[in-house]
């Protein structure tokens, strides 16, 4: 089976295999899903899989901005620490978006910058728990890197990150969830009653 309307510009005709080897089910820290599809229809139906920024079966329907309502009180962001130990380059992951390789010595402001480029986070701070350290240390104890997400909101997927060593013999990686997000991920930040919002 094809696609409609060849996903109308907006997305990528593709195979149910694939799309469950990119979204069907949970990442591993190195990034990686484990599960494989391979039922009859693995290479018979096809779908699309839309860009950032749209959506529906055939890709035709655009999203409208999102982020947390202002009037909303007594709420938190998700926090995200990333423990690292080694000298390899790494990569960070979120919703299937990857940054480029970074040096394992990257300071925060270089790793936030590179998380705010990827098509899935719009803002985030980040922090290291080891003042002056770079993102990965070979000493004892090994630097614990902490993303806090502003914008998307809500209780977030964990964050995944890889190295480029061969096999095994890369870096010491533990992703975790310090603190789960309470903020709100709504279409036009949940003011569209009072404030005109359009895409």
């Amino acid at each position: 089976m094809t696609c409609p309307l060849g996903c109308n510009g907006h997305g990528t005709c593709t195979s149910n295999r694939q799309i469950a080897k990119t979204h069907g089910g949970r990442y591993d820290v190195k990034g990686h899903i484990p599960y494989v599809y391979d039922n009859w229809d693995a290479h018979k139906i096809y779908s699309c899989d839309c860009d950032t920024d749209y959506f529906g079966y055939d890709c035709s329907l655009r999203s409208c901005p999102r982020g947390d309502d202002p009037l909303t009180a007594n709420q938190a962001p998700e926090i995200q620490s990333i423990t690292c130990m080694g000298s390899r380059r790494i990569k960070f992951g979120f919703r299937d978006a990857y940054t480029p390789f970074m040096k394992a010595g990257s300071t925060a402001k270089e790793i936030k910058l590179a998380l705010q480029k990827l098509p899935t986070i719009e803002e985030v701070e980040v922090d290291f728990v080891l003042k002056g350290e770079s993102s990965c240390t070979t000493s004892t104890p090994p630097q614990t890197i902490q993303i806090t997400f502003h914008n998307p909101g809500g209780d977030l997927p964990l964050m995944t990150l890889g190295d480029d060593a061969p096999g095994g013999e890369g870096n010491s990686i533990g992703i975790f969830e310090f603190q789960k997000g309470s903020t709100e991920d709504l279409d036009c930040a949940g003011v569209s009653t009072f404030f005109h919002c359009s895409c």
